[in-house]
């Protein structure tokens, strides 16, 4: 890949897909957010950082990922997630994918995408699901069509086209999007203001030529695009 991306592991369930492991093979640093670090020793991962209260950590995950650097952070002001996303902006990533986003505990699962609204704007974050995956759009993409990246990013999944037939999901985290406009699916919009609400839920690409794009700059929020498998 041209660019380097940084994967977060965390405590959640993992989705078995082809995509998911060429994500972990291709990851230039792997940062496992507390009990993140068992699911990686479970498939023969080894993380290069450690992170969280470690409240789920044990000693077998401790020997396993040996070389791994260890962070403790006590605080409870803020989730291990977020505290991987910190790490990773400050530490220089450019881009980062989450994985074990799924399942478990309903506050955690809730947390996770109360951790999008904490990530630093600039920061390009894509989550990987058993179903599909979801973007949080930075601000470098947010007028481009099918909001298409660099094909060498690790986003490939997101470099695609809309196909006809696809299922689509839009959210506004943090504050509103401004300037929204959803052309080619069964529900269109233009130049429209999403707030975070159930509006952009299920809709359906009808055309190959399909486009979603907003005003990034007039925006208090950002934009999260969830593409079905």
């Amino acid at each position: 890949m041209g660019e380097e991306y940084w994967l977060i592991a965390a405590n959640g369930e993992w989705a078995t897909t082809p995509y998911l492991t060429a994500q972990l093979k291709n990851a230039s640093q792997i940062i496992a957010a507390d009990g993140g670090a068992r699911e990686l020793a479970n498939r023969g991962f080894h993380a290069s950082v450690i992170i969280g209260d470690f409240d789920s950590l044990s000693v077998e995950d401790k020997k396993f990922h040996q070389n791994a650097q260890i962070i403790e952070v006590k605080s409870q002001d803020e989730t291990d997630l977020v505290k991987a996303l910190n790490y990773c902006h400050f530490n220089g990533a450019k881009e980062v994918v989450i994985i074990g986003v799924d399942g478990g505990r309903t506050d955690h699962i809730l947390g996770v995408f109360a951790a999008l609204f904490e990530a630093p704007s600039e920061l390009p974050v894509s989550l990987i699901h058993k179903d599909g995956v979801s973007y949080l759009v930075p601000p470098m993409a947010s007028k481009l069509t099918s909001i298409q990246l660099k094909e060498d990013s690790c986003h490939t999944h997101f470099s695609k086209p809309f196909q006809c037939g696809e299922h689509v999901s839009v959210f506004a985290i943090g504050g509103e999007v401004m300037g929204l406009c959803i052309r080619g699916f069964e529900h269109a919009v233009e130049d429209e203001t999403l707030s975070f609400s159930t509006r952009g839920i299920h809709n359906v690409c009808t055309s190959e030529s399909a486009q979603i794009t907003f005003d990034y700059e007039k925006s208090q929020g950002r934009l999260l695009i969830y593409r079905k498998n």
